[in-house]
């Protein structure tokens, strides 16, 4: 069946009004997040805190390289372990959002399901996306090549640092300005390179992980269908993209201007607070039943409008 982008939307934001317990990935999601910046706050203070504490000085305290080296792999451990929650978490959404699209309903027995097909494909898809969004640094290396050559150490830096501390803070000024005038041309000119990179990137592998769980694909397969259903169908797939986008960034200058209003009164911020949260779970669950609902409709599989849907 044929349906415009539109359409799409619109269908979508009705199966989600319908099957509420789409929110629960984003939930558990954000729940994730928070553990995860507690126990890194936690490391980081179990690491560094104790320099802090005993240190009466303003200035930077000493602090060991091993302290530092633990600090970096208790980093990349939690970054892992999160990455790989998140994969079977995003596997288990997009797993009920397509039996929504499908069959009208989902359960949270789905959730379950498909992030246990499927996660560890989603998570190795992420890490090699990652990498190729990691190549956009490239167009900043001549930049930072230039920066290197100005004479800088990363000892001047430090007393820089130390000093703007205490109040001193014309040696870091200085260092700065000497960093602008050496490369700020080609930071600016790598800077628009990286952001055209990293748009090209988004219009060809945004349906990777879609589709290696619609459709059951291996990583290198699901990566090589994002691409090929790009160079197919570009205008569309652009469009509903750039929709998704403007209606993300709508939701955040609202968020934006309404924020002042509820700043007013301590009880108000809390409210804001829970409002906040509704509205990036309510804008997380709506893209990815809208992604699966188009990825669907482009690749001309079954999926039903209102008056089709089947019960089970």
């Amino acid at each position: 069946m044929t349906e415009n982008v539109l359409e799409t939307l619109s269908s979508g934001l009705s199966h989600f009004f319908k099957n509420p317990i789409l929110c629960l990935s984003p939930i558990f999601s954000y729940l994730v997040a928070i553990i995860f910046v507690f126990v890194v706050a936690g490391g980081l203070f179990l690491f560094f805190g104790t320099a802090f504490l005993t240190n009466p000085s303003p200035a930077m305290p000493s602090i060991s390289t091993a302290s530092i080296v633990s600090a970096i792999i208790l980093f990349i451990v939690l970054l892992v372990l999160i990455t790989f929650l998140s994969s079977y978490l995003s596997a288990g959404l997009i797993g009920m959002c397509k039996e929504v699209e499908v069959f009208g309903k989902t359960t949270f027995e789905t959730l379950i399901s498909y992030g246990n097909k499927f996660c560890v494909r989603v998570f190795g898809a992420t890490i090699l996306l990652s990498f190729f969004q990691l190549l956009s640094l490239i167009f900043i290396l001549p930049a930072v090549y230039q920066l290197l050559n100005t004479g800088i150490t990363s000892q001047m830096l430090l007393d820089a640092v130390n000093q703007a501390s205490v109040g001193n803070s014309e040696a870091l000024t200085q260092i700065i300005l000497t960093a602008l005038n050496s490369s700020a041309v080609l930071f600016v000119l790598g800077f628009f390179l990286m952001l055209a990179y990293l748009l090209i990137y988004s219009f060809f592998f945004y349906f990777p992980i879609y589709a290696i769980v619609i459709d059951d694909l291996s990583v290198m397969a699901g990566i090589k269908k994002s691409y090929v259903l790009f160079k197919a169908k570009a205008i569309d797939i652009a469009i509903f993209i750039l929709l998704i986008f403007f209606i993300t960034i709508a939701f955040t200058w609202c968020s934006y201007f309404i924020a002042p209003i509820f700043s007013l009164a301590p009880f108000l911020k809390i409210i804001w607070t829970l409002i906040s949260f509704i509205f990036d779970i309510f804008i997380i669950t709506l893209t990815a039943i809208w992604s699966v609902r188009r990825y669907i409709i482009l690749t001309e599989q079954p999926v039903y409008k209102e008056e089709d849907l089947l019960s089970y």
